[in-house]
Order: structure tokens, then sequence, then C-alpha cells
């Protein structure tokens, strides 16, 4: 597809051109027998309508459908569209759920070993995106200055985040153990990021143990 080039070349994100590509195919799977130049604003609306009544999507899913188009119109058809900030679903105020201190506690006692207690730990002290925290390279931790230099990230920028000077002697005691190469957390090949499904899997399994015993 014309828009993977066009977003490689421009260096955008490999998650925004997956997510840009796969929402455009599906609209325009809605519409097989239209050509993109005929589709308008109202007929973007039909199929948002469709995706909410059928597939119970939320707001972020339709404002990705709408960059997506104004995307696909401006730089492939180069022909005037705008994204429909009017058609998106009006947001929702409420506030996020977020761990209470107690099930941090939990979460950490179901760690089997330093590593995953390692994983969780610096996961939640630093809040960076799973994205990020499978990238963190051992070379960026600035024990020193208590900071990590957290590199490509939303935006492709890079920024400083606060070490927790709490953590310094279990990252040690991790590091010294398992022998990372380059990344912090690494997969089954050295010298390459853990993927983000083994990672899911593991906090996937704390949480699960966690509330198993909670209960």
């Amino acid at each position: 597809m014309e828009v993977e080039k066009r977003m490689t070349v421009r260096n955008y994100a490999k998650a925004s051109i997956s997510n840009y590509c796969r929402e455009l195919k599906f609209l325009f799977a809605y519409y097989q027998d239209v050509s993109p130049y005929l589709i308008t604003d109202q007929m973007i609306i039909t199929y948002l309508h469709f995706i909410i009544r059928e597939h119970g999507v939320g707001r972020v899913k339709c404002r990705m459908v709408a960059h997506a188009c104004s995307y696909y119109f401006k730089h492939i058809l180069q022909c005037p569209y705008y994204t429909p900030k009017h058609i998106y679903p009006r947001k929702k105020f409420t506030l996020p759920d977020v761990f209470r201190i107690s099930e941090i506690k939990y979460l950490l006692k179901s760690c089997q070993n330093v590593r995953e207690k390692c994983m969780v730990a610096l996961l939640y002290g630093t809040g960076v995106r799973c994205s990020e925290f499978l990238h963190l390279k051992i070379r960026d931790i600035d024990l020193e200055k208590n900071r990590i230099l957290v590199r490509h990230g939303k935006g492709g920028r890079d920024r400083f985040v606060v070490f927790p000077q709490s953590l310094a002697e279990l990252l040690q005691v991790y590091l010294e153990k398992y022998e990372p190469v380059k990344y912090v957390f690494e997969g089954k090949d050295a010298g390459k990021p853990m993927s983000n499904t083994s990672l899911r899997l593991i906090l996937r399994k704390l949480s699960q143990e966690r509330y198993s015993e909670s209960g």
C-alpha cells in the first residue's frame, strides 16, 4: 500500500503505519464498490456508525479512522480533506483505573524471581510505555543522576524520566545475575529486546496470581 511506503519514508512509527493501513483497508473493504475519490464525510460517518453499532468501538478507534482518512486523502490522493473532528464521539471524562499501593505490593509479592520483580518495579516506578520499556538499553540508565534516557518515544522524541533510587540495588542484582548484553530485558536471543507478547504474558500471569491470592 502506498500509505505504508510514504509513512515509512517519512519515518513514522511502525505502530502508526500499521494502524493507518489497517483502518484504511477496513474502510475501503466496506466501500469496495466505491472509488476512494468519491468517499465523503457522510459515508465515513455511516461507516463509523456501523463499527460502533456492530463492534462496539470507542472514541479512540473512531479518531484513528478519521486520522487515517485524513492522511490518505491529503498525502496520497492530494485532494482537500481534513480530519473531521465533528464526527468523533463525545469524550467521556472518567478517571483512569490505577493500581493502589497495596495492589502493587501484591503484584511484587507474586513475582517468582528477581527478573520479574525488577520488571514490575521498573515498569511502574518509571511510568514508561510498554514499547519504551522493552527497548530500554543498559547504557541509557544513569544511576549517578537517577534518570533514564528514553529513546524514540511517542512522536519519535527522546526524553529523560526519573529512575527511582530505591530500585538501584534491585537493578544491580538483576544485571549481575542475568547479564543482559544490550537491552535491560532481553528475550531468548542475547542482544535483542523481549517481545511485547512475552511482557504481557508475564504481567497477566502475575495479575492473575495476585487476584487469585486476594480472592
